[in-house]
């Protein structure tokens, strides 16, 4: 081969590697774009994307109404049973005039004899039943006629109303002797049954009418609310009235000056307040869990000095009998058995309740 054509191929050779070198593509190959596999969904919503940083969602808290007739529960029960078990209680108080206005809205209701029956003939009420707890009531709270079996209601504290009587300070000008009673006609009438002999129990009694006339004479003049009635007696505006014992253990132990307190001869009447469910509410573990931390040894031991309500428990718990201020005829409470409680007139509804499962009974070992 000539010299020149030599030069002429390594010349091209040489561009060749020169071209190879200096083209950016030439010496990287050349990378396909990465495969994006979509995820397969069954609907049109777009994938959801956890964020590992965001903490879960956290479990709502469970609320229940609770409706109280009269004296409300103190707010530190309440703030210890949420911390508990994280169940919220919102309570209401409620006093109704007549049945249609009692609040259906509840999930629990704790209600005084009087409004069970009209209570249960608005809403159905949730079976609530329980031989373990109904064991440690005392008996003379247990079986009424409106719930004999207590299916649908558990009594929980009680109170008796007293005649209280202050002695009016004689030397002042302004002393005079005044009654003034709360505005409670089936109240009122049915202490003035009392005083003639009759029997609250007994709705045919022919003295109910005569009771009545003689209550509404105390109407509207001689009457107001029971706290109004509370304060007259304890101001001195107010020499005579009829009111629940818990108004007076709510008060300091120290008595106001010349205020005693004393049971009817006859016996007298029994404010006593039911835990009752709804069976509408969406709660109902919640709600029976709730009544049974009220029927508990921890909260009926400091009903006396929380609420000025007695224990419906048995000896084991605080009761009447230990009163920090003594009730008449302390520690016999003869009256007690002569006292009844408060019904409602309205004709009950009849509401049939699941026969309890028969347990079977082994048959006893034949002798040998």
């Amino acid at each position: 081969m000539k010299k020149t054509q030599v030069v002429f191929f390594g010349s091209l050779l040489l561009l060749a590697v020169a071209l190879w070198f200096f083209a950016p593509s030439a010496q990287q190959p050349t990378m396909s774009a990465p495969r994006v596999t979509q995820p397969v969904t069954t609907n049109s919503q777009p994938p959801i994307i956890l964020n590992p940083q965001q903490p879960p969602p956290t479990q709502q808290t469970v609320s229940l109404v609770l409706y109280v007739e009269n004296q409300l529960l103190p707010t530190e029960w309440l703030d210890s049973w949420e911390k508990k078990t994280g169940t919220h209680v919102e309570q209401k108080n409620f006093n109704p005039d007549f049945p249609d206005a009692i609040p259906l809205d509840g999930d629990v209701y704790s209600i005084s004899t009087k409004w069970f029956i009209p209570l249960q003939n608005r809403i159905e009420l949730s079976i609530i039943s329980d031989d373990s707890v109904l064991a440690k009531i005392d008996p003379i709270f247990q079986g009424h006629a409106f719930d004999i079996d207590n299916t649908w209601s558990r009594p929980w504290r009680w109170t008796p109303y007293l005649i209280f009587k202050r002695i009016p300070d004689l030397k002042k000008a302004s002393a005079h002797l005044v009654s003034l009673y709360p505005s409670d006609l089936d109240l009122l009438s049915a202490m003035k049954l009392k005083e003639l002999g009759g029997t609250i129990s007994s709705p045919d009694d022919p003295r109910w009418s005569e009771a009545k006339n003689q209550a509404k004479s105390l109407l509207p003049s001689k009457s107001t609310d029971e706290q109004a009635c509370w304060q007259a007696l304890k101001d001195g505006t107010a020499n005579t009235s009829y009111l629940p014992a818990s108004l007076r253990l709510c008060e300091p132990r120290e008595d106001p000056a010349g205020l005693t307190w004393n049971v009817p001869a006859k016996g007298t009447i029994i404010r006593m307040e039911l835990l009752t469910v709804s069976r509408k509410s969406s709660h109902q573990k919640e709600c029976i869990d709730f009544i049974n931390f009220l029927s508990s040894a921890e909260i009926q031991k400091q009903l006396v000095d929380k609420t000025g309500y007695f224990s419906v428990m048995g000896p084991d718990i605080p009761s009447a009998k230990s009163s920090p201020i003594p009730l008449p005829d302390s520690p016999q409470f003869l009256w007690l058995s002569h006292s009844e409680y408060l019904s409602s007139r309205e004709p009950k509804k009849e509401q049939i309740a699941p026969a309890k499962p028969v347990q079977p009974v082994e048959a006893a070992p034949k002798p040998e």
